[in-house]
C-alpha cells in the first residue's frame, strides 16, 4: 500500500463528497431518483472506502512508532471511517429497498450518533496530527495541518447541530437551530464550504509533500 497514492485516492473521495452534496444541494429532486441513488451508493462506498485506507497508510507508512497516543488515535479514526462505511452503505441500501433507516427515529438516532462520534474523533485526531507536524523544524504542513483541523471542529459542531435537532424534533416538535432558515443559509452554506476546502487543501499539501520527499 503507497501512501501517496492512498493520499491521492482520498483527496478524490473528499471532492466528491463536496460535489455530491452541491449536486444534492442545488437539485434536490435528484435524490429520489432510484438509478442516482443506485450509483451515489456504489461511489459513496468507493469514496469512503479511500478515506479509510488513507488513514491505514498512514499508519503503516508514516507515522512514528514511539508516538503511541498519535497511533492509537489514527487507529480509532481509521476504525471509525469503516463504521461510518458500513453505516452509511446500510442507510444507502435500506434507501433503494424504501425503508431507510432515518426515515425511523431510532435509524436516524443511529445515523446520526455514528457521523458525530467519527466526527468528534476526527477532532481529536487532527489535533495530534497537528501537534506532530507542527513540531518539525520548517514543516510546511503545520499551517495546512492547522486549517484542517479548523475545518474538522466547524464539521463536528455542525453535526452536533444536527443531533440537537433531532433531539429538540423528536420530544419538544421544534428545532435547536434552523441552518436553512433564511437568515442562517449563507452563514450555514460557508461553513459547510469551509469544513470540505480545508480538509481538501490540506490534503493538497500533504500530497505535494510527499511528492517532494520521494525526490
Amino acid at each position: 500500500m503507497k501512501l501517496k497514492c492512498m493520499t491521492l485516492y482520498a483527496l478524490i473521495g473528499l471532492f466528491y463528497f463536496f460535489l455530491m452534496r452541491t449536486i444534492g444541494t442545488l437539485y434536490p429532486i435528484i435524490n429520489y431518483n432510484l438509478t442516482w441513488l443506485t450509483i451515489e451508493l456504489i461511489l459513496n462506498f468507493i469514496a469512503q472506502l479511500a478515506i479509510s485506507l488513507f488513514f491505514l497508510a498512514l499508519i503503516k507508512e508514516y507515522l512514528p512508532d514511539d508516538d503511541i497516543p498519535l497511533l492509537n488515535i489514527t487507529i480509532l479514526t481509521f476504525l471509525g471511517s469503516i463504521a461510518l462505511l458500513l453505516v452509511n452503505t446500510l442507510n444507502g441500501l435500506s434507501s433503494l429497498l424504501y425503508v431507510s433507516l432515518d426515515h425511523s427515529i431510532t435509524g436516524r438516532y443511529l445515523v446520526n450518533m455514528v457521523v458525530w462520534i467519527v466526527g468528534f474523533i476526527m477532532v481529536i485526531f487532527y489535533l495530534y496530527f497537528s501537534q506532530y507536524l507542527c513540531k518539525k523544524p520548517d514543516s510546511v504542513l503545520c499551517k495546512p495541518v492547522m486549517l484542517a483541523f479548523a475545518g474538522s471542529l466547524t464539521a463536528f459542531i455542525l453535526h452536533s447541530i444536527n443531533m440537537l435537532n433531532y433531539y429538540y424534533h423528536s420530544t419538544r416538535g421544534r428545532i435547536f437551530l434552523d441552518l436553512k432558515n433564511d437568515a442562517m443559509i449563507i452563514p450555514g452554506a460557508i461553513l459547510v464550504l469551509f469544513t470540505y476546502f480545508s480538509l481538501i487543501a490540506f490534503m493538497v499539501y500533504f500530497y505535494k509533500n510527499l511528492n517532494k520527499n520521494e525526490i
